[in-house]
């Protein structure tokens, strides 16, 4: 194998998308928060 990789298990792709999902709703929550007190 050329760059000694392995695959993702599952456990590891739930984590990877809840860890995704955490980061996306602080941005969308932030941005909100944002354009509310900005007036």
């Amino acid at each position: 194998r050329l760059f000694h990789t392995a695959p993702i298990g599952i456990m590891d792709w739930v984590y990877i998308l809840a860890v995704g999902l955490v980061i996306y709703l602080v941005i969308g929550a932030e941005k909100t928060l944002r354009q509310r007190f900005q007036a």
